[in-house]
């Protein structure tokens, strides 16, 4: 039903959301059902797939059901969504058109830059609800819905008009806070830690977690139904719209820590983040493949199903309470399987529970590998967190253990304070919470553990990928647990990659591979590299240093940095 009134000189549409009838609620659990029958259905029904059907048929009929449940998933969160914003079931039952009152359309170019204004008042609070078409328009256009969160009051926008205006409007503002953004290949486990520890230790950090829009958004760029140079616009006026929401949860440090949604996301939402907002500071933090794919099947055995959102905030962030985001990879053509010969056809040998853990993970770890290999055009410098490093409690904290360096050395990353002496209140409170950590990790029975089998057959697949180590070994960069902690490893030419570096880099070193200093991160101030918009240096590099090749180091791009046969 569609009515037309004249309200503040704007013309608005009042939306009726299907979802809001009497029949939601078996609508919602008809969705929590059909994502637990899929899943249950898929993995017993692929016994016998793998039996019947060669692997590329095999693979179809598994990204058929990616598919399914993806849209399972989507739908469940809309219908969260719903019922936390007209706080609860009863309510949507009492007043059915509740929601229908408060949502307000706007097309136009005025009226949208007068919204967009309106957003980064100093007064203002204002959210991304979803990113999703309205079932009126039969064009199928897509529409970003946003929340005032003082008023609650509801605006749906077209999202490529009205997402280029916005990131104009932020571009044009100046900013003391900068953004750190958090990149998973651990199955939401190191995500969900640094979320804790940034909170738990009092570090003024602001967080933003795991939003619902960016899954949404790594959909649409999966889809590929909108130009790079529009989804980057959006991603960073959407972003900014965020960090200034908790500007004033950020204390001394001026830092927004910003988890992106799941491993499954990962290699899509990475290169995004890194292109969009190259002088900000950027964690990877990795797992290995056998613990993330027991993590992921375990979070999914624990998962409570049928639960209404207890609010609006936790409708829409953390998303990873929905463990798809680390388990099923988006449904798309396999890209990773076309650039890894054979991937396929060894996925095909795997169940299905522990093939999507493995292509999400392995495509959150390409997409990591491909931005290094051009980090001299990109400028990709990130903390590379080894998750074991942090957790394995080596030291049990103390001062100047392995565990307590790592400890340090990531908190001063986050923090942006890498010259300053951090707090000893702060450190304190991080060794507690990780000691807490680690204790509820070890009381965590684990229902969920791969055969020998199934070991010897996902480490096949994992070495197809020639630049993946098997076992306990290191990604490029990983960070050390010194006291001296450098961002670039200085392995020497013909040297193993899984090895520790040899040497440490001090401040001038790191001008490796044509990064100048000026254009590096500058560590010694709170909020380094804030983005002020289209006032932002560029930190693209021109040509190559020759530190490098008076130190000899080797040069990913042109050779392995380990010989592959040495890694059976």
């Amino acid at each position: 039903i569609d009515s037309f009134s004249d309200k503040d000189k704007r013309t608005t549409r009042t939306v009726t959301l299907q979802e809001m009838d009497r029949s939601s609620f078996l609508t919602f659990a008809a969705a929590s059902a059909a994502a637990t029958a899929a899943a249950l259905s898929l993995a017993q029904t692929d016994f016998v797939s793998r039996k019947l059907l060669d692997s590329k048929q095999l693979d179809a009929k598994r990204r058929a059901e990616y598919n399914y449940r993806w849209k399972a998933a989507m739908e469940k969160a809309h219908l969260q969504i719903s019922y936390a914003y007209a706080g609860g079931v009863s309510a949507v039952h009492n007043s059915p058109g509740l929601i229908d009152k408060q949502i307000e359309l706007i097309s136009d170019s005025t009226e949208m830059e007068d919204l967009a204004k309106q957003i980064v008042a100093k007064d203002s609070q204002f959210r991304c609800l979803k990113i999703d078409r309205d079932s009126q328009d039969s064009q199928g256009e897509f529409y970003l819905f946003l929340v005032d969160w003082k008023t609650k009051y509801l605006y749906r926008l077209p999202l490529m008009a009205f997402g280029t205006i916005l990131a104009r409007v932020f571009e044009d503002q100046l900013t003391a806070n900068a953004l750190c953004f958090v990149a998973d290949a651990s199955s939401g486990k190191g995500t969900a830690l640094l979320k804790g520890l940034a909170l738990e230790s009092k570090s003024g950090v602001a967080v933003v977690s795991e939003p619902l829009w960016m899954v949404q958004l790594a959909r649409l760029v999966q889809a590929n139904l909108y130009p790079a140079e529009k989804i980057q616009k959006l991603f960073f006026g959407l972003c900014r719209m965020e960090a200034w929401f908790v500007r004033d949860e950020c204390k001394e440090s001026k830092t927004v820590l910003i988890n992106l949604p799941g491993q499954a996301c990962t290699s899509t939402l990475l290169p995004i983040a890194q292109k969009t907002f190259p002088e900000d500071r950027h964690v990877f933090v990795y797992d290995g493949c056998q613990a993330s794919i027991e993590f992921a099947n375990n979070s999914i055995r624990e998962k409570s199903r049928g639960k209404v959102a207890s609010s609006l905030e936790s409708a829409l962030y953390d998303v990873s309470q929905d463990p798809i985001v680390h388990s099923v990879p988006l449904p798309s053509n396999s890209p990773l399987g076309k650039s890894v010969n054979k991937l396929v056809n060894n996925l095909s040998d795997l169940p299905v529970e522990q093939a999507q853990v493995m292509e999400c993970w392995m495509g959150s770890i390409d997409a990591f590998f491909k931005l290094k290999e051009e980090e001299t055009k990109n400028g990709y410098l990130p903390y590379v967190l080894k998750l074991q490093y942090l957790t394995d409690g080596a030291g049990n904290y103390k001062d100047e253990s392995a565990s307590y360096w790592t400890l340090c050395s990531i908190l001063q990353f986050i923090t942006g304070s890498r010259s300053r002496q951090l707090s000893e209140g702060l450190i304190d409170a991080a060794r507690e919470f990780m000691k807490d950590y680690n204790e509820r990790i070890k009381g965590k029975s684990s229902s969920y553990a791969l055969s020998e089998k199934d070991v010897k057959t996902m480490e096949e697949c994992v070495f197809l990928h020639k630049k993946i180590l098997l076992g306990n070994k290191t990604l490029q960069d990983t960070v050390q647990p010194r006291q001296h902690w450098t961002l670039k490893e200085a392995s020497k030419k013909g040297g193993c990659a899984c090895c520790g570096p040899e040497v440490d880099l001090d401040d001038e070193d790191l001008q490796v591979r044509g990064r100048p200093v000026e254009a590096r991160i500058d560590m010694n101030m709170p909020g380094a590299l804030a983005m002020s918009g289209t006032k932002r240096k560029s930190n693209s590099p021109k040509g190559r240093s020759t530190a490098d090749s008076k130190r000899g180091y080797v040069d990913g791009r042109t050779q392995f940095a380990f010989d592959p046969s040495r890694f059976q």
